[in-house]
């Protein structure tokens, strides 16, 4: 968005490989910062997040020994009862409409993916 403003036409697949390569970086560096340190990481999956987010947010405190208030759970249901997945409309798209390849992007992140148990998409 802040690049459209900038341009008179948008390149799009250039656009998503220079995207995809910002973050093939950074999860590289992530990945390799995580394992020469020993900190505690909650890795929340997006999958989860969106089926069961009170569950995930639980879960975070549990794993941080938070205190978790029934003043924050009560304000938090109901928000999360009227913000469902979706609520805008559903996503369609692949990485061919970017210019992509499905099978090189798998390639690309397949460490990643191997590093937190994620099947190919």
């Amino acid at each position: 968005t802040t690049h459209g403003a900038g341009v008179s036409e948008m390149d799009v697949p250039r656009m998503a490989e220079a995207n995809a390569r910002m973050l093939e970086t950074a999860l590289a560096r992530n990945m390799a910062a995580r394992a020469s340190h020993r900190v505690t990481v909650y890795d929340v999956r997006y999958d989860r997040l969106t089926s069961d987010p009170v569950g995930t947010i639980r879960d975070i405190y549990a794993t941080f020994e938070m205190p978790l208030s029934e003043a924050y759970l009560d304000r938090l249901h109901p928000y999360v009862a009227a913000h469902p997945k979706n609520q805008y409309g559903e996503n369609s798209y692949s990485a061919e409409d970017f210019g992509q390849s499905e099978s090189e992007l798998a390639r690309r992140f397949a460490a990643y993916r191997e590093g937190f148990g994620l099947a190919a998409a």
